[in-house]
């Protein structure tokens, strides 16, 4: 389950994330965040679930996102720039080792 792999890297920024794992922790943080918000609607706790979720998923986020920059051979510090960042992270992988 390579979905699940950033939480067991959860504040890990060293290293690199391939495409498909980070691709696939977005995937799985959208639906799992949809299903969240359909939960907190219909029990009533409308912002309580929301941002616990956010709370807890935000850091292995920023690490996966971090660690897929170093893979397209960038420094981590792209995931700031919004769409410079999409670009990027979207991109192959490369094969060097990260400066």
């Amino acid at each position: 389950m390579v979905f699940l792999q950033p939480f067991k890297k959860y504040a890990d920024f060293s290293g690199r994330s391939d495409r498909s794992e980070y691709w696939l922790f977005v995937l799985f943080l959208s639906v799992a965040g949809l299903v969240i918000v359909g939960i907190d609607t219909l029990v009533g706790l409308s912002p309580l679930l929301q941002s616990l979720w956010l709370l807890g998923t935000s850091l292995p986020y920023m690490a996966v996102t971090w660690r897929r920059l170093h893979d397209t051979n960038h420094r981590g510090w792209w995931c700031f720039v919004p769409i410079t960042g999409i670009v990027l992270l979207a991109r192959a992988s490369k094969p060097q080792e990260n400066g």
